[in-house]
């Protein structure tokens, strides 16, 4: 329990349903980027920071096993906490999100980002071709498969297979913003402003 004024507030009921609204306010003092405690609002809007620690197992643990059967709020949950750094915490949601999302766009998606995350490159790569081999590039959706895939070349270092993938992904989806703002960065550090 922690005192928020005079008062104790439980993390669980500082969260209610949703934990994905969670936010790192400081980090570690040990000199990695792991947050050293969560913000979190009250059911009243007052901020609360809770242990890191103390939000994993109190919090975030059995939220997500309260949830592992409904794909929304599994898939926020996961989404959120990775923003936190809790990957290692995920995989076996990320796991079994793949299995029931009546989404496997994505289901493939968010187990190819926590691998990739927790530097498990090969498995990010098969779960993204088992995406492909299963359902093909012949939508826009691939485009999003490709630019997790460039992820996966650009964490090994091979310069050519990104560039090569990440135009392949543009190809089938101009539109995503997250693989159209990558290319800009990257053609703007190789080539300048113009």
């Amino acid at each position: 329990m922690w005192p928020f004024g005079r008062k104790k507030t439980d993390p669980a009921a500082a969260t209610e349903t949703s934990p994905a609204a969670a936010s790192v306010v400081a980090a570690d003092q040990s000199g990695d980027d792991t947050p050293a405690v969560i913000k979190v609002f009250d059911p009243y809007g007052r901020e609360v920071a809770i242990p890191r620690e103390s939000w994993r197992t109190d919090v975030l643990l059995p939220n997500l096993e309260k949830s592992k059967d409904n794909p929304d709020a599994l898939y926020s949950m996961i989404v959120d906490s990775l923003q936190n750094g809790f990957a290692e915490d995920l995989l076996p949601f990320a796991e079994h999100l793949q299995k029931i999302s009546p989404d496997p766009l994505r289901g493939a998606v968010i187990l190819g980002i926590v691998y990739l995350e927790l530097g498990r490159l090969d498995e990010a790569e098969g779960a993204f071709r088992n995406y492909l081999a299963q359902h093909g590039e012949q939508h826009t959706e691939a485009g999003l498969i490709y630019t997790n895939l460039a992820k996966v070349y650009a964490a090994r270092g091979k310069e050519s297979l990104v560039e090569a993938t990440l135009w392949h992904a543009l190809q089938l989806d101009p539109n995503q913003s997250n693989g159209f703002g990558w290319f800009l960065a990257r053609q703007h550090q190789q080539g300048g402003e113009a």
